[in-house]
């Protein structure tokens, strides 16, 4: 069970405590997030390129093409579980405990992992937030993320705000015109916002950086 599984993580694992100065950029991180500019850079200018035909890249995603840049790094592979579905209620604490102890069985917290990222759209993450602050000794191992469709639904109206006038109305206006346009400008159009932000990101990063 939960309790009895922290007791052992417990065992593991010293706590400490950290300061701003603690997560200020080392030089290889400064080197990592520059050749990141880079590639998001080159990808996005190859994008506008393949337009007119100029090359093949037109409906290669950003991760196909980091990874075909990089295809002589060793890549760590993921350890992924299944489970049947559950008939409980989702959206309960009850229910989450359930799956937490599961993934915790699973995932050998305690002895091959410290931590556990779990991602949860909506409801989920936020039962999984207030689990981790109600039982914080018990799930000091829990890292809940939000998942990606909730990010860009939450965010992408923001960055669209804040990064408009910054490179994304030109993409905008090569990609798209008349009634969809507008509503990528406004990001009331999920399905075509998401794609855009894979472009845009690059964008936002060289002409902040």
């Amino acid at each position: 069970m939960i309790k009895d599984s922290a007791a052992c993580l417990s065992k593991n694992v010293e706590k400490v405590s950290f300061d701003l100065i603690d997560f200020e950029s080392t030089v290889s991180e400064k080197g990592a997030a520059d050749s990141v500019s880079t590639v998001l850079f080159e990808f996005c200018y190859n994008k506008l390129l393949s337009l007119n035909g100029s090359n093949n890249i037109g409906k290669t995603n950003l991760q196909t093409f980091i990874s075909e840049k990089n295809s002589n790094i060793p890549v760590e592979t993921a350890n992924v579980k299944y489970h049947s579905l559950l008939n409980e209620q989702a959206d309960s604490k009850e229910t989450l405990k359930t799956i937490l102890d599961t993934l915790h069985q699973d995932f050998k917290i305690g002895r091959e992992l410290k931590h556990l990222v779990v991602v949860g759209d909506g409801k989920t993450y936020d039962l999984l937030v207030k689990l981790k602050l109600e039982l914080k000794d018990d799930l000091s191992w829990l890292l809940p993320f939000p998942g990606d469709w909730n990010i860009l639904k939450n965010y992408q109206r923001m960055i669209m705000k804040l990064y408009l006038d910054a490179g994304l109305k030109e993409l905008i206006e090569l990609f798209h015109h008349g009634a969809v346009g507008a509503s990528v400008m406004q990001a009331t159009n999920f399905d075509k916002n998401s794609p855009l932000f894979d472009a845009g990101v690059g964008s936002i990063l060289f002409t902040t950086n």
